[in-house]
């Protein structure tokens, strides 16, 4: 113990460095235990409300048009049992509702739809392995429903449960435990059979009043039962057995005809479903969102190489600091080899001073990693990949964290101590040696930490750069509000409103969409010009706007743009490069598009061509994108409208629509949607994670780095102060004492501006690879050497000041 007490005294003088290290080590702590706890989570071959952990499981989806994971539809999915490699399949779908359970309101919620077999074969947890799956009457709750709608009350069974539109009602029968509040990027409140799709309405639809009502229902219920096994709405679970080749088991899959036409008979019922042209996509393990978690990998990889980056400066400024700290106490352990003492005694003592920087940093470690945490959790990707609670907490990780956090501060400690007693440094003839030594030691110490701290500022400025560029291309209006106005029953589509006036809004204050502008629903028709008969249908998405949608949201113009009627189209660049190769769009202007939805094709003329506007994001902004007028609308098929104004117009907007729903016997919901650039900052949080967390911790490299250098030649002053105060004595004036210590920083500085190009470009292929990034350029390279270059010259001027502040006589009685 008095070797703990006696370690804590010989920092006397020196604790704002000691603080230094133990933030520095704190931070590095938590951010090792942050990076042990993401690969444990993101390796894991299922998730945790799944027990069955023996059996290989895959995901059967769809990649979409922006190359995401989505559902797939009934039909498509009963091909997967017909696989030799697959023993079960079970289905989960996910759809969002509005219900009522008892007598309190809920609105629309979201809704998990599971195949029977689910729960055996997966293992699930209670209440589902206690209660029978398969009675087609029982609803389940979530955990996190129950405490925030219910208020975690007791009396929860038996509570019915109604939904909208749906021709019967479910008893609750359980609630399931916290680990299954989210699904993938799912967060389903109630969970029902799969057979409980039968009873909802999928379509709304007007029928004639003199049409009997026995024929009405026959014609809804062949309707509804056509578009349920057409439309993509589940996720299919298969467990197989045997060696399995995904990639063989994928083209299997997709080598059959995607693309079906079934008419539906009954009651004079004819409707065509044409599915998108996507792919059958098969992920290992049950996961659904593999976007998301390539995404959190990428974030995992940078994290994985700014925490290698903390370590070494961590790592040198404990070196460095231990070997000057040795220096100082050369007479004392000097004197002890001469009283016999052994060198195993000196690093026993070592290791017990360190003990108190152990346990500091062990505090203040686990404190930042619990603001860390939180910061994650904030993240709309985080919070969705672990349900919006916290990241588990494992033992075994930490327990791993303290040991590799206990053996860098030993080894650090005791390194400097190994490296004198193997010179025979310890003795009083050998100080000047001890001085050479260290100084040497501080200019190689401050060499490797700015290569570092200007290859940490290296990947976070093209970042900053690469981010900076994508908001560029951003044209859009984005303080434009958008209000969503939808109706029990379909709405009255009046000629005024299809040509964009509502009440009394103009065109200049009011456009009017079938979707919204930000994340448009699904809806995936096909192009082709007919002239080119060689030439595939191409998939696109498809947004009917009225004729001033384009000038109204401020979107740029490829070409002359003419006016949007029936039957006529506008494309954007992506669209139009799949159409034309050459990149001339006026070509376009006059031909006719062959378009197809659900029915027979169409042909409209091309007016125009515009850049790509950020529905998705800018990411995503590549997706092509047709607009067709909003006249183009199925009247007794469109229940919602969307309608976007301006900021200063919102209140009198949704006045006039409370207005017009009264007039118009309207009985449906009103809801803000917020304006543009706050749901393109919500799209873009995958992409913003990278860059914020590579300029964090670049950030904080470099902090760490300022502060380590300036400590640095503070020392090294120090141990030759007389030699400055001598100058500053003969006339030598302050400012070029000062100069004179900067420029030798300064040469340091271009020691160090090789190694970190060389660190630049031997990663840079990683970097391209893993992260799309391209880190050695010359832009980047010269403006990274300028921040540090200030940092580095900011970082010597500050001691060099210090120094030359001191009065003349007070330098040359200065002992060492």
């Amino acid at each position: 113990m008095f070797d703990v007490f006696y370690g804590l005294r010989k920092w006397r003088g020196q604790y704002t460095q000691l603080a230094l290290l133990i933030v520095g080590m704190g931070l590095f702590t938590a951010l090792l235990s942050a990076v042990f706890q993401l690969y444990s989570e993101l390796n894991k071959y299922t998730p945790n409300w799944v027990n069955n952990n023996n059996t290989r499981f895959i995901t059967v989806g769809r990649s979409d048009i922006n190359q995401g994971f989505t559902t797939i539809s009934a039909k498509e999915l009963a091909r997967l049992d017909k696989m030799p490699q697959v023993d079960e399949v079970g289905l989960i779908g996910f759809r969002s509702q509005n219900i009522t359970l008892g007598e309190q309101s809920i609105g629309e919620t979201g809704v998990a739809f599971y195949s029977h077999n689910l729960a055996n074969m997966l293992s699930l947890p209670s209440p589902f392995v206690s209660i029978d799956m398969q009675a087609q009457d029982g609803a389940f709750i979530s955990h996190d429903f129950w405490q925030t709608q219910l208020g975690g009350r007791k009396d929860y069974q038996g509570l019915l449960l109604k939904i909208k539109d749906a021709t019967k009602q479910w008893t609750v029968r359980g609630v399931l435990p916290p680990q299954m509040d989210a699904i993938g990027m799912n967060h389903p409140n109630i969970w029902l059979p799969k057979e409980a799709m039968s009873h909802l309405t999928f379509v709304s639809m007007v029928l004639p009043d003199s049409m009997p009502d026995s024929e009405k229902r026959a014609m809804k219920a062949n309707l509804n039962k056509t578009v349920m096994q057409n439309l993509p709405l589940y996720y299919a679970i298969a467990k197989l057995h045997g060696p399995v080749d995904l990639q063989t088991l994928t083209d299997s899959l997709n080598s059959k005809e995607q693309s079906e036409q079934q008419p539906q008979g009954g009651g004079n019922v004819s409707f065509t479903v044409k599915e998108s042209e996507k792919k059958i996509a098969v992920v290992d393990g049950i996961e659904f969102n593999p976007s998301q978690k390539r995404a959190l990998k990428q974030q995992w990889l940078l994290l994985l190489v700014l925490l290698f980056g903390l370590m070494a400066v961590n790592a040198f400024n404990l070196l460095s600091v231990n070997s000057s700290r040795l220096v100082s106490r050369a007479n004392e352990f000097s004197l002890r080899i001469a009283l016999g003492g052994r060198p195993k005694d000196f690093v026993a003592q070592l290791l017990l001073e360190s003990i108190p920087m152990i346990l500091f940093t062990v505090i203040l470690g686990m404190f930042f990693n619990y603001a860390i945490q939180v910061q994650m959790l904030n993240n709309p990707i985080y919070e969705q990949f672990f349900g919006g609670k916290t990241i588990p907490f494992e033992f075994a990780t930490w327990f791993m964290t303290l040991v590799l956090l206990s053996l860098f501060i030993c080894l650090c400690s005791i390194m400097p101590l190994l490296l004198m007693l193997k010179n025979s440094h310890f003795s009083r003839a050998r100080t000047q040696t001890l001085g050479k030594g260290q100084s040497l030691a501080t200019k190689t110490n401050v060499i490797i930490q700015i290569s570092i701290a200007l290859f940490a500022v290296t990947i976070a400025t093209t970042m900053t750069l690469n981010e900076w560029h994508k908001r560029s291309l951003i044209t859009v209006n984005k303080s434009l509000v958008t209000i969503k106005v939808s109706s029990d029953d379909a709405l009255p589509l009046t000629a005024n409103i299809k040509s964009g006036a509502f009440a009394d809004f103009d065109k200049n204050d009011l456009a009017i969409t079938s979707q919204p502008f930000v994340s448009p629903g699904d809806g995936f028709p096909t192009i082709s010009l007919p002239e080119k008969t060689e030439q595939s249908p191409i998939v696109v998405r498809e947004l009917m706007v009225t004729d001033n949608f384009i000038t109204f949201f401020g979107l740029s113009l490829l070409t002359p743009i003419g006016e949007l009627s029936e039957h006529s189209v506008i494309i954007n660049r992506s669209a139009a490069d799949l159409l034309i190769a050459d990149g001339q769009y006026e070509k376009l202007i006059g031909q006719k598009l062959q378009l197809q939805r659900y029915s027979d094709p169409v042909r409209m003329s091309i007016i125009g061509v515009i850049d790509n506007p950020p529905h998705f994001g800018v990411e995503n902004s590549d997706t092509p994108f047709i607009y067709t007028n909003l006249s183009e609308l199925e009247e007794e098929l469109t229940d919602t409208l969307y309608l976007t104004t301006q900021p200063k117009f919102e209140q009198r907007l949704f006045g006039q629509i409370k207005h017009w729903s009264d007039n118009e016997l309207v009985k449906g919901q009103v809801e803000k949607l917020g304006d543009i650039e706050h749901g393109l900052t919500q799209l873009d949080k995958t992409a913003r994670l990278l860059f914020m967390s590579a300029v964090f911790l670049s950030t904080l490299v470099c902090l760490l780095v300022l502060l380590s250098i300036y400590h640095q030649i503070k020392a090294h002053l120090e141990l030759h102060v007389i030699s400055y105060g001598t100058k500053l004595a003969v006339g030598a004036s302050a400012l070029i004492v000062r100069l004179e210590i900067v420029a030798g920083l300064f040469v340091l500085f271009l020691l160090a501006m090789p190694l970190s190009l060389l660190l630049s470009y031997s990663s840079r292929m990683w970097f391209l690879q893993t992260l799309s990034i391209e880190i050695f350029s010359a832009p980047v390279a010269l403006l990274s050497m300028t921040i540090i270059a200030l940092i580095v010259l900011l970082a010597g001027y500050l001691p060099a000041k210090s120094l030359t502040s001191r009065p003349i006589a007070q330098l040359l009685r200065f002992e060492q």
